[in-house]
């Protein structure tokens, strides 16, 4: 049982009443289902009712799943069927004509619906609203998509997500920690490369630090090598790092190792992916150029038909930190409380073309609610 429960559900539902329902539109909503969607779906549900919940195929806990089927209309698409715009856009355009009237949301995590909206705006116009999208990888697939022919608000980069971020870094290393543990090898004096110091790298480099581990950090931004060479990380050149490192972590949210990279591996190297999907490693190569094989539950051996060389793959490739069902602490309350109040704004907003994003003012707002609900004011600790 989780203690938070009650407390997310009285946080999210006075962010919902707060921002009042918006009659006449409906939401279709692409998610994980984590044990901690049913109360953060409930609050969506009252601004705007979810006509198709969309589960996200590596992050779905069997008995939310079963939960959720019972109030909502499920889709459970396989990962080759989310990415297939075809099969979207006919999932999509099925709901939408059968009800002409409504103004439709997208409200999403992963950037599915970007491609897509083109030619969703050449069949539907202005029954479409616009979109919300909650993650980084989505957020970089909208950017590619630009002008955006409809509003689309992110909150993939906003302040909120700072503690959320953070503590990405102890759920990523305990779960690739675990799985490597498995195969009878401690992930303690390892040398870990780090690529892409955004927030979750950071908090995966000092995760790493903190477990006696060694933290090689590269990341494309040299202001972001140089935070990282501040926070006491080594920073060694890109082709450098991908020779001396036992594993690598991925948190980018664009495919950060692939092609000839994996060459440069040293024999036994690690895998693990901190962004959401499955983009972090170039996938096509591994199944192309190697032969796989599955030697635990999500852990896969990749062996080089060129060089023999072998390379292990955990969690096929999607975040590792999703197979504990992932950390839904407070932290990541506050970010989704935010997810709530861009849904409201969605239907009003005017920015076409560029993402956008809520004002500052507006998430200090929720901030002061979760205080509110999981600080006690005297002594500052969590509220349980």
């Amino acid at each position: 049982m989780n203690l938070l429960f009650q407390k997310r559900r009285e946080f999210f539902q006075k962010i919902a009443k707060n921002a009042g329902p918006t009659f006449g539109t409906q939401q279709i909503v692409i998610t994980h289902f984590l044990p901690d969607r049913p109360e953060l779906l409930e609050a969506l549900d009252q601004i705007s009712p979810i006509a198709l919940l969309v589960a996200i195929p590596y992050s779905i806990t069997s008995d939310v799943l079963d939960e959720l089927k019972k109030r909502y209309n499920v889709a459970t698409p396989s990962l080759s069927q989310l990415r297939d715009e075809q099969y979207m856009l006919d999932l999509i355009a099925s709901l939408l004509e059968s009800n002409p009237t409504v103004r439709f949301v997208f409200n999403e995590m992963g950037g599915y619906i970007a491609p897509l909206l083109n030619r969703l705006h050449t069949q539907f116009g202005s029954q479409i609203a616009g979109c919300v999208e909650g993650g980084q990888s989505g957020h970089m697939q909208y950017e590619k998509m630009r002008p955006l022919p409809y509003p689309v608000i992110s909150t993939a980069r906003s302040t909120l997500k700072e503690g959320d971020d953070t503590v990405m870094g102890p759920s990523c290393y305990y779960s690739a920690d675990r799985l490597v543990g498995a195969l009878g090898i401690l992930l303690v004096q390892r040398r870990a490369l780090v690529v892409g110091y955004g927030r979750v790298g950071r908090g995966v480099a000092f995760c790493l630090q903190e477990n006696g581990c060694t933290a090689l950090v590269y990341d494309t931004n040299p202001i972001r090598n140089y935070v990282a060479h501040g926070d006491g990380m080594f920073i060694p050149d890109r082709l450098e790092a991908l020779k001396n490192c036992d594993i690598i972590f991925g948190c980018t949210g664009v495919t950060s190792v692939g092609g000839d990279d994996f060459d440069l591996l040293a024999d036994g190297c690690f895998l693990v992916s901190c962004s959401s999907q499955d983009i972090e490693f170039d996938l096509q190569t591994l199944h192309t150029q190697f032969h796989q094989e599955n030697i635990l539950p999500n852990v896969d051996r990749f062996t080089s038909k060129k060089t023999k060389k072998k390379l292990y793959l955990l969690a096929g490739g999607t975040p590792i930190n999703l197979l504990e069902g992932a950390y839904f602490g407070p932290e990541l309350t506050l970010a989704q409380g935010e997810l709530i109040t861009a849904l409201k704004q969605v239907f009003t907003e005017k920015t076409i073309g560029e993402l956008a994003e809520l004002a500052n003012d507006q998430r200090k707002e929720i901030a002061e609610n979760w205080m509110t609900i999981f600080i006690d004011p005297t002594t500052g600790a969590q509220l349980c």
